[in-house]
């Protein structure tokens, strides 16, 4: 065995327990912007099918606060 083979098997009987912790900790971040992506590709997909979907959308709405504004106004 060489001197750097037996010296990374001594670093690794060490520390394996970091390298565990980081590979979960950088496996936790993968999924998370892994899920992130997945979740922006589909809302970029379903809103304007959704938005298609609906019979008559309104371009606008007026809330108005006045007890006068009744339901006649609104249509």
């Amino acid at each position: 065995m060489t001197a750097a083979w037996m010296w990374s098997r001594s670093e690794l009987r060490a520390r394996w327990r970091s390298w565990v912790i980081l590979g979960i900790l950088a496996g936790v971040t993968f999924g998370l912007a892994a899920a992130g992506w997945a979740g922006a590709r589909r809302t970029s997909v379903a809103l304007p099918n959704y938005l298609a979907s609906l019979p008559r959308l309104p371009d606008a709405a007026a809330l108005v606060n006045d007890p006068s504004f009744g339901p006649a106004e609104q249509a």
